[in-house]
């Protein structure tokens, strides 16, 4: 799919795939000139199927530009290729909640990432 078909931004606001290091600018939104500021590096990912490292791909999918606190906020998704096929395991009668990918872990800047159930009342 094409970066037009995924984006839920008007084609005026659509942008080319952006990378760390692309500038950026912000002209007349603040009083005191022009902000010029550039993507930041994304954030260090590692991901893991049982606990065997897995390739993870990052791609940027949103950049808000905040010119009023002077701050540039970025969601980076981060994509992996299972080697099998998920969930290996559906809720049982009676269970409350469900993790849908008990086998995946991630790290974010070295940090673990939590797993959300979903409820199931």
């Amino acid at each position: 799919p094409t970066l037009a078909q995924q984006c839920g931004a008007p084609p005026d606001m659509r942008f080319a795939p952006l990378t760390a290091g692309t500038p950026l600018g912000l002209y007349g939104f603040h009083p005191e000139g022009a902000i010029e500021t550039m993507v930041p590096d994304p954030p260090a990912i590692e991901m893991f199927f049982e606990g065997r490292p897995a390739t993870a791909r990052l791609q940027l999918s949103t950049v808000e530009l905040l010119p009023d606190v002077g701050l540039v906020n970025t969601v980076w998704r981060a994509q992996m290729q299972a080697p099998c096929l998920l969930p290996r395991r559906l809720p049982r009668e009676g269970q409350l909640d469900y993790d849908l990918f008990p086998e995946v872990q991630v790290l974010v800047d070295g940090e673990p990432i939590s797993h959300e159930t979903i409820a199931l009342v």
